[in-house]
């Protein structure tokens, strides 16, 4: 099961979709609607700091959990494709909520001229993104995310050593020098235990 977080236009999710088993599924979330449709993915149009997205994910983990009993109907309606999805509020039994085996994370800001703002906007998204990784990723899982160099990454790189047994740095070959766009790859999650 894989989270993807800003999906749009959708390279990633579909690229996922060609690798994982039959039975694998992808949560796809954007603030932007996304026009491809695979049967494999949900896509979401949603902000990952509204109090809904939340309730989203968990009920796309309820649909999907192994322990959840099959429904006649979909508690995320239009669930392969929903530009503007609903809740159906109803009674959710309490499951596990770390779900997903990779949380994958391309979300970037809107850029200004000014690189120190450029740079906190993305640190804000790749730790709220973390934050959420925390909430819903396996034990073991992998987490994915791409930032903006700068002087809070070193802090942040820290932290997330202390919860796995991996983890790359990586500047793709296509980003031009003068970019500071670089990845995250971090393998093996463990949460700790006081959190856990």
């Amino acid at each position: 099961m894989v989270l993807d977080l800003g999906a749009a236009p959708g390279s990633w999710s579909q690229y996922v979709s060609n690798k994982i088993s039959p039975a694998g599924k992808i949560l796809a979330v954007d603030l932007k609607p996304i026009s491809l449709q695979l049967p494999n993915i949900t896509f979401i149009q949603c902000d990952i700091f509204s109090p809904e997205f939340k309730d989203f994910v968990i009920q796309f983990i309820h649909e999907n959990s192994p322990s959840s009993k099959p429904s006649n109907h979909s508690i995320i309606h239009s669930s392969q494709h929903s530009n503007n999805p609903t809740l159906q509020h109803s009674n959710i039994p309490l499951i596990n909520h770390s779900f997903f085996n990779n949380i994958i994370s391309d979300m970037a800001p809107d850029t200004t001229g000014n690189k120190f703002t450029n740079q906190a906007r993305s640190f804000d998204l790749c730790h709220t993104a973390w934050d959420i990784a925390k909430e819903f990723l396996k034990q073991g899982g992998n987490f994915i995310f791409k930032i903006f160099d700068g002087e809070d990454v070193r802090s942040l790189r820290d932290e997330l050593k202390g919860y796995f047994h991996e983890l790359y740095i990586m500047r793709p070959k296509s980003t031009q020098r003068s970019s500071a766009e670089m990845f995250f790859i971090c393998k093996s999650f463990q949460m700790k235990k006081q959190e856990s």
